[in-house]
């Protein structure tokens, strides 16, 4: 049985609070009454056919909020060497994740029949994204391969991958790509 007092923090119980909304219904029906048994049900329970784009999307953060919630109430009672209430949280981890896919296919289909595409937002924070972690590695690259490419004059061969970043690659990234063929 999971104990209520050690299984989160006081932040992590008022996130998931927040997530789900908990509430002790007085109905004849055993509503979930812990933050375990709510996200359990959830797990469980697939998320069904949802009707528009905006509650799909909705719940979809939902799910994703509640996966990082299991997540880290997780490790916080593995830390806590509390390692089968940790178990059940990976398990309900396990649970949601499950659904993710269907759910995300879902939104896309959604999506695709509503017209609506992807906003040019999101597409310029994905292609910004990719090319901040592309310049990184990039950057990172001559001090990174010097000792590989040269063991014995790791410091000239830094110079010169450098230059070849430099004078290469990143001009070749620089040049106005061919739209027309």
């Amino acid at each position: 049985m999971l104990r209520r007092g050690t299984s989160m923090s006081p932040a992590t119980r008022k996130a998931v609070d927040e997530v789900l909304q908990v509430e002790t219904a007085d109905t004849t029906t055993k509503a979930p009454v812990t933050e375990l048994e709510t996200l359990e049900a959830m797990a469980e329970n697939e998320p069904g056919e949802v009707g528009t784009v905006e509650e799909a999307e909705a719940y979809l953060r939902t799910l994703k909020r509640s996966m990082r919630i299991a997540e880290q109430t997780s490790e916080q009672l593995r830390q806590a060497e509390l390692f089968e209430d940790a178990r059940r949280w990976l398990q309900v981890h396990a649970g949601l994740a499950k659904q993710y896919p269907s759910l995300h296919k879902q939104v896309m289909a959604l999506r695709r029949e509503h017209k609506q595409t992807i906003r040019a937002e999101d597409a310029q924070k994905a292609f910004t994204g990719f090319l901040m972690r592309m310049r990184d590695l990039t950057e990172r690259m001559p001090a990174a391969l010097s000792g590989r490419v040269a063991p014995f004059d790791s410091e000239g061969a830094r110079i010169q991958l450098e230059i070849w970043v430099r004078d290469v690659f990143c001009k070749s990234l620089n040049q106005s790509p061919d739209v027309t063929q």
